[in-house]
């Protein structure tokens, strides 16, 4: 499969480039887009006020996550850049 590309374009989100990396992986067109955004039932927000409980998070701290496919991140200057390597330990 690493012969199979779809160009990055990075004024889209990387949802809608997946989108048309499967649209390339099953040779078929999309007719519409679906929503770039989920709710949470309400099950998943008690976990979380129970993770925040159990971690002393305040509700006015700031939290930051990532998800595992944001590794590369692209910087100001066009150039890509590993997100670890901006991490200080």
């Amino acid at each position: 499969m690493a012969s199979l590309t779809v160009p990055e374009n990075d004024s889209v989100h990387n949802v809608q480039t997946n989108i048309k990396l499967c649209e390339a992986l099953t040779g078929k067109k999309f007719d519409e887009e679906p929503p770039l955004e989920f709710y949470l039932t309400g099950e998943e927000e008690n976990l979380s006020k129970q993770f925040y409980a159990d971690h002393s998070i305040k509700d006015d701290e700031l939290v930051i996550g990532f998800h595992p496919g944001c590794a590369i991140i692209l910087k100001e200057d066009g150039n890509r850049k590993n997100l670890q390597s901006l991490v200080k330990n």
